[in-house]
């Protein structure tokens, strides 16, 4: 196996992890919550651009 696709489980795992604090701490401290909400967003945004442009940069 590749290293990317062992990183891929690890990636995804994180991402689940972070989404579910983000929610957690959002209910919890609505005011904390905004900006880890807004590190959610941009971490999926990037993600997702990582998704579309596969391959390496450069």
């Amino acid at each position: 196996m590749t290293r990317r696709r062992l990183a891929a489980p690890g990636a995804l795992l994180s991402g689940a992890v972070a989404l579910v604090l983000a929610i957690c701490l959002a209910i919890r401290a609505f005011a904390q919550g905004i900006p880890a909400s807004l590190c959610l967003i941009g971490a999926v945004a990037a993600a997702w651009a990582g998704i579309l442009r596969g391959g390496v940069a450069g």
